[in-house]
């Protein structure tokens, strides 16, 4: 059987996969995405190198073009581990990446422009929710591999959601005494109901455990990481340095509101060590004090951080500001530079805590930890709903009348924008298109999209925590994306929308 922290990892990178599918890579599926470098195996996907074939649950393919070099692309890896990563795992990373940028095929000798044109610089980034050792982060600094650390209290609510995931699948397992667990569908599965995958299959064999509760789970996962006080999670930083940065979002509605006409934003750093466990590396936040949406966390490899906060040298000084200080970031295909502020010393003072604006939007001073929502489904049985809130004897994820009354209500109150988007494209038969968003939201045209579904899913959250839902009810409103990057339109849940198509004004459809 697989272990709880193997598991994890897994469940931990098809959460990594929708963070660099929402931040502007192409996730690649199978062969078919490359058949060139790609190959259908076994046990997953497989890069060809120059020596071996390489397996990959995760690969991205930068969608915006790197001038001068060939197109970048990314392998993900993340440890759920109780130990710091070891030496063996980097140097395996780096042994893979070496590999695969050396393939370099030609037919009998002869070379075409197709062979020319399907290279690819292949990078790696490997995510740790237990740190690094340092033979680990000198290797890693000397041969260019991100390493990106995700054991910092800024990320409780990420750890603990994908921990608890695992735990329970195992448990379910376990109870109904599987010799081996189906990793590759459970797999499958999740990184559907997170909307990475480009295609939703529907059809998995879970290999005797029960189908429903594994997607009652996966639900739950999605709902769970997108109630936390991030909302969608991380953004991918990248910087001037060879690393990429994983950044964390005091809130990404506030950042996008904070960000939809500016381009390049001057920032400060602060690096803060208080409330971290034992061994664990510093947090380090960037934050514009004019602007309180702009607040984003992240972690750096303990040698590096080390040394930037004890050399005070001009040297270390010009290193802070190409590795954390001049960061890009998408939100969806708006591009975003965060500089250092001009007026202000680049190296941050030591153990400083980012300062609370009176005037901040309530989310950004939240409690960083809210109670996770999991299934009350025992192993032995598939999940029923009895309360009389959600229609007794009503079947496994539906929306009731009075939920969906309640969702439309609580809505109307706190955001009107996304009120109106769900009646309007329930009235056009269940979607609605980019521009009538913008239309009815009256946003700047600079503004992102990305997190506009967030209140509808953490409102349904909040019924499932009341009784009012099943914990495997679908999102009411979810984004439908070109590429993986850019939000196209937006899609009513077929159940909402009979429902909504039935409820009289001010809540019904707008016809």
């Amino acid at each position: 059987m697989i272990s709880s922290s193997a598991l994890a990892g897994y469940i931990l990178e098809e959460v990594l996969a929708r963070l660099i599918r929402r931040n502007g890579y192409r996730l690649l599926e199978s062969e078919a995405d490359d058949p060139e470098a790609l190959r259908d195996g076994s046990h997953g996907l497989l890069v060809r190198g120059r020596g071996a074939e390489h397996q990959v649950d995760v690969l991205g393919d930068l969608l915006s073009p790197t001038p001068f070099t060939f197109p970048t692309r990314l392998f993900v890896e993340a440890k759920f581990r109780n130990s710091p990563i070891d030496l063996p795992t980097v140097r395996n990373a780096h042994g893979v990446v070496y590999d695969v940028n050396e393939y370099y095929r030609s037919d009998g000798g002869r070379l075409t422009a197709r062979h020319y044109l399907s290279r690819f610089h292949y990078r790696y980034a490997l995510f740790s929710v237990s740190g690094f050792t340092a033979p680990a982060q000198k290797f890693a600094l000397a041969h260019h591999i991100s390493l990106i650390d995700l054991s910092g209290q800024a990320f409780d609510h990420l750890r603990d959601a994908v921990r608890g995931a695992a735990d329970y699948l195992r448990k379910s397992a376990e109870a109904s005494r599987l010799r081996s667990f189906p990793t590759r569908s459970v797999r499958s599965a999740i990184r559907e109901s997170l909307g990475a995958s480009g295609e939703a299959s529907g059809r998995h064999d879970f290999a005797g455990l029960d189908s429903n509760l594994v997607l009652d789970v996966a639900s739950c996962l999605a709902r769970n990481l997108d109630a936390g006080p991030s909302g969608e999670g991380l953004l991918l930083g990248f910087t001037r340095s060879p690393f990429i940065l994983a950044m964390l979002p005091a809130g990404i509605e506030e950042l996008a509101e904070a960000v939809a006409d500016r381009h390049t934003i001057e920032v400060k750093t602060n690096f803060n060590r208080h409330g971290h466990r034992k061994g664990a590396a510093g947090e380090w936040v960037l934050y514009d004090d004019r602007s309180p949406g702009v607040r984003l966390t992240l972690g750096l490899p303990g040698i590096l951080e080390s040394w930037l906060l004890t050399d005070k040298s001009q040297r270390a000084d010009d290193h802070l500001s190409n590795t954390l200080t001049d960061v890009t970031f998408f939100l969806e295909d708006h591009m975003v530079r965060l500089v250092p502020t001009s007026n202000e010393p680049r190296t941050p003072d030591f153990e400083v805590e980012v300062p609370t604006h009176a005037g901040a939007p309530s989310e950004l001073r939240a409690k960083r930890r809210i109670d996770l929502v999991w299934s009350d489904a025992t192993v032995e049985l598939p999940p029923t709903y009895d309360d009389p809130k959600t229609a007794p004897g009503a079947p496994l994820g539906t929306w009731t009348t009075q939920a969906v009354t309640e969702l439309l209500r609580r809505l109307e109150g706190s955001h009107p924008a996304q009120f109106d988007v769900l009646r309007t494209a329930a009235a056009n038969g269940g979607a609605i298109d980019r521009a009538a968003v913008y239309r009815l939201a009256d946003y700047p045209p600079s503004r992102s999209l990305r997190g506009f579904t967030r209140p509808t899913r953490r409102i349904s959250a909040d019924l499932v925590r009341e009784g009012y839902l099943p914990s495997t009810a679908p999102d009411p409103l979810r984004a439908e994306y070109e590429s993986g990057v850019r939000a196209t339109h937006f899609v009513v849940a077929p159940e909402i929308l009979r429902i909504l198509m039935t409820l009289p004004p001010p809540l019904g459809p707008v016809l």
